[in-house]
């Protein structure tokens, strides 16, 4: 009877490590899986006025260079 005592409380303890561990894992795994699936790169979206554009063309055929340039001849 001395004897089981002890080994109930090592396979208590054993049990507890497994949970946390396993707990752990879950915490590790949801992040991984968040973070290469379902985590998007933010876009940066330029919004421009349709009066703004010159006559047949379009904003997001534009390039940055090109939508600076046409706004320092409208200003």
């Amino acid at each position: 009877m001395k004897h089981e005592a002890p080994q109930e409380e090592k396979k208590s303890k054993k049990k507890r490590l497994l949970i946390l561990l396993l707990c752990l894992l879950l915490v590790v795994g949801s992040y991984g899986v968040y973070h290469f699936f379902l985590n998007k790169p933010k876009e940066n979206v330029s919004v421009i006025s349709g009066d703004f554009l010159p006559k047949n063309k379009d904003a997001k055929k534009m390039s940055d260079k090109e939508i600076a340039k046409f706004a320092q001849k409208k200003g």
